[in-house]
């Protein structure tokens, strides 16, 4: 009976140690960024989206022109408002995937943070539509971002 009890612990101390454990932002900001309202003037808004539970016990990072902004976990999203511009927006896990993109005013952009398996878990970044995007973030949560928007910016032309 000891032996089951002793068992029993380890095995919930290894699915609670295990599991990904990624600051979450209010219900009520949640909920604001789930009507995908139109930017401000000059800006874009960008949604990197994490919907599956593949990979459930590993956090991805995001970054965005090599800044580290945040943090991903299974059924979770990033949001950013950010001037239009050209960005290199990075995922990393075992590996590290970047994605170029250029974001125009006064539009809605979706990366889905796919997860796919090497050694351990590896990434990369797909743009979705617009229906498909929103409906990723739909069934997420929204991460507290480690970065204010101010912060990040497009990179300058050379």
């Amino acid at each position: 009976m000891k032996l089951l009890v002793l068992a029993l612990l380890v095995v919930s101390a290894l699915g609670i140690g295990g599991c990904s454990n990624v600051p979450r932002q209010s219900a009520a900001k949640d909920l604001e960024a789930k009507v995908f309202s139109q930017p401000e003037k000059g800006m874009a808004r960008l949604y990197v989206v994490r919907n599956t539970t593949f990979g459930q016990f590993y956090d991805l990072a995001v970054s965005i022109n090599s800044l580290l902004v945040a943090t991903t976990s299974p059924r979770t999203y990033a949001k950013f408002d950010i001037p239009a511009g050209q960005y290199f927006i990075g995922s990393r896990a075992e590996n590290y995937y970047q994605y170029s993109i250029q974001i125009e005013e006064g539009k809605n952009y979706f990366l889905w943070q796919r997860v796919t398996i090497c050694r351990t878990v590896c990434t990369e970044l797909i743009e979705l539509s617009e229906e498909d995007g929103k409906n990723a973030v739909l069934e997420s949560s929204l991460v507290v971002n480690w970065v204010e928007d101010k912060f990040i910016n497009p990179v300058k032309a050379r």
